[in-house]
């Protein structure tokens, strides 16, 4: 793909700004279905919405989503550089890989 002058790391920004809206879209149909929920009183549907724990979840929710970012690129490099047969099945070793983790370790 790379000789061809294609190369996914450029639309790393689209894929970001294109989950945020998605994310944002989905919080707001949730916003809507508790607001029909509660009979469309304002002030018990954002009650009825999950808190977001800001103060405990920030510091792991900041490394899990920089962990992803990373992983991302660098499965979108191996893909540019090996190429689809081989860079796309060293990504997908993870599932087998966290797969036995999940079985010998946590049994």
């Amino acid at each position: 793909a790379q000789r061809e002058g294609f190369g996914g790391a450029a639309y790393l920004i689209s894929y970001a700004v294109g989950s945020m809206i998605v994310n944002a879209a989905m919080w707001l149909i949730y916003f809507l279905y508790c607001l029909h929920q509660r009979r469309y009183n304002f002030r018990d549907a954002v009650d009825a919405l999950p808190d977001f724990h800001f103060d405990k979840l920030w510091m792991p929710g900041c490394l899990a989503g920089s962990l992803y970012s990373v992983a991302n690129f660098g499965s979108i490099l191996a893909v540019t550089y090996l190429g689809q047969g081989v860079g796309f099945s060293l990504c997908q070793v993870q599932i087998l890989v966290s797969g036995l983790w999940g079985i010998f370790y946590f049994k």
